[in-house]
């Protein structure tokens, strides 16, 4: 299955809900998308259907606040909702709302719902494989605007902003924001008004309540500062992370003195300094900042396991802002996907790099643009789960209830019914895409994945040998493929190196088949050795009924 969007340019507030019928059981989906500038990127995803509808259908508020109000559909009217760990209400007749849910800062706004049954926050529970995401850790910037008007008054306008968000290992081995405090301090010198200046403190322990100093009612703006608000308390709303500049008042959607286009997103500036004179009026910016993100691996409580992970990201130049135009009007152009850096690599073409990390880490993205003085960027993260699928066929299934005397052993038990000796394969299935393989594998082991293979005799050799003790052998034959029914079916978690451990396997006895043999290389023993490639300990049986009842429970 392939979704395309190819219309849909999301602007600030705006989101996306891709409506996919799936079918019973375990669903692959590939969804590839295509940006102005003609670089692809794909990704795969399994999603297994439930009887449990859940959606959020709309917002109450701009996403840039520290909260909004939510609400969707539901199809229990008994489960309790939750998002962004606040509980909402379920009103029992399809619907639910949810009050002051914290909004994600920087990028994309998400929010994560679950539902349950038992009335407690289900993303509480240890075993849940929580996913990964990018999070800013820490913000800062100074800004400065200087303007000498001809035949008007001096005026300075300075501002400082730190952000910090602690994200530790909590009560439940996994990590999770410990709350977030922002300070900002600003100052107006405009010499026309008497001057004055602010200050205040933030934090996610009482959201959209600041701690003020001193903000005398100037009527003056706030040039270039990207400062959002007035002079009184209930006017100060959480300001961007990074901070942005939209017009010369600074104030976030307001148009007045331009478009929505010059908006100028500071995510790094290095010193950036621009100066001009002209008919008589003198203007001067300046601007530092940078931005400090975390990759969260996610994954189940305590897990260390190795999984793959791709980082895309984007980035944009800025150059100079208009004359005496603040920031309105700055120059900006897209950067080369090549040239932007994740964890110490640059991104292919494709504006991906891939790295393998475990479960329940927190390592600093890094994210950088060797040689670029000014610019704003944006990452997001995809992580892939591999697992071992193994099946059996047992050739007495139901045994000892599937014949008439149970107290008679069948002829042929455990190794034949008759002409059927069962069978025993397996399939190496991973969510990440063909190009991540091929690159940590150097070979061509991806075409296994997501495939059900076996091992088997070239020749039919007869089971029922092996009761007289001989064990007859064949030239092997790899990959074999069945339509035998499952009689077993068992999934493990295997991480990214197991699914290369296995695949490598795979590509080595398809280039170098081994005999097969009966009683000590058959198809129970290769679907052992893979498991072992794949960091899977399987029952060391020979024959597929023993093995189907010997196989340890599913670890998904």
């Amino acid at each position: 299955m392939i979704l395309k969007n190819t219309d849909f340019n999301p602007n600030c507030g705006e989101y996306l809900t891709l409506r996919v019928t799936i079918a019973e059981g375990t669903n692959f989906i590939t969804l590839w998308v295509t940006n102005g500038a003609g670089l692809g990127s794909e990704t795969n995803f399994m999603v297994v259907k439930s009887d449990l509808t859940l959606e959020l259908t709309g917002t109450d508020g701009d996403l840039w606040n520290a909260t909004v109000n939510v609400s969707g559909v539901i199809s229990e009217p008994t489960y309790s909702v939750w998002v962004n760990g606040v509980q909402g209400t379920n009103y029992g007749d399809g619907t639910w709302s949810a009050n002051n849910v914290p909004v994600s800062v920087g990028g994309v706004a998400s929010f994560d719902m679950s539902a349950s049954s038992g009335g407690g926050d289900p993303d509480s529970n240890t075993n849940m494989d929580k996913p990964a995401e990018i999070v800013t850790v820490q913000y800062g910037d100074g800004k400065s605007a200087i303007g000498l008007e001809q035949g008007w008054n001096h005026t300075t306008h300075t501002r400082t902003k730190n952000y910090n968000n602690n994200y530790i290992i909590d009560g439940n081995g996994q990590y999770a924001s410990q709350g977030w405090v922002e300070t900002v301090v600003d100052y107006d010198g405009d010499t026309a008004s008497g001057g004055g200046w602010s200050d205040y403190v933030m934090s996610s322990t009482n959201p959209g309540v600041y701690y003020e100093h001193d903000i005398p009612d100037t009527g003056a703006d706030y040039y270039g500062m990207g400062f959002i608000g007035g002079d009184e308390d209930s006017n100060y709303q959480i300001s961007s992370v990074p901070d942005e500049d939209l017009d010369e008042m600074g104030d976030v959607g307001y148009t007045g003195y331009g478009d929505t286009g010059a908006w100028v997103t500071h995510y790094y500036a290095n010193n950036v300094h621009w100066a001009w004179d002209k008919d008589g009026n003198h203007e001067d910016l300046t601007v530092d900042a940078r931005m400090r993100m975390q990759l969260l691996t996610g994954g189940k409580a305590g897990s260390g396991k190795l999984n793959l992970f791709c980082i895309s990201a984007w980035a944009q130049e800025y150059g100079a802002p208009a004359e005496t135009s603040q920031w309105q009007g700055t120059q900006q152009w897209n950067i080369d996907s090549t040239r932007i850096m994740v964890m110490g690599k640059y991104l292919n073409t494709n504006g991906n790099a891939y790295v393998v990390l475990p479960d329940n880490s927190a390592p600093d993205l890094d994210l950088e643009i060797p040689g670029v003085r000014h610019y704003n960027a944006a990452a997001g993260v995809q992580k892939y789960h591999s697992h071992f699928e193994v099946f059996v066929h047992q050739p007495w299934p139901n045994y000892p209830n599937d014949i008439f005397d149970p107290d008679a052993v069948p002829l042929g038990y455990p190794i034949v019914n008759g002409f059927d000796p069962g069978h025993a394969w397996w399939e190496l299935v991973t969510e990440a895409p063909r190009e991540a393989i091929y690159y940590f594998s150097k070979n061509h082991s991806g075409r296994w994945a997501n495939s059900e293979v076996g091992f088997e005799a070239a020749t039919t050799l007869n089971w029922l040998i092996v009761l007289s003790g001989e064990c007859p052998t064949a030239p092997g034959k790899f990959p074999y493929y069945t339509s035998d029914p499952k009689d077993v079916q068992r999934t493990y978690n295997i991480g990214f190196p197991g699914l290369l451990g296995g695949l490598n396997h795979c590509e080595n006895i398809y280039w170098n088949t081994p005999v097969y043999n009966l009683c000590n290389n058959n198809c129970v023993n290769q679907t052992f050795i893979t498991g072992g490639a794949a960091g899977v300990l399987l029952p060391n049986d020979w024959d597929p009924e023993d093995f189907g009842f010997d196989l340890p429970p599913s670890d998904p």
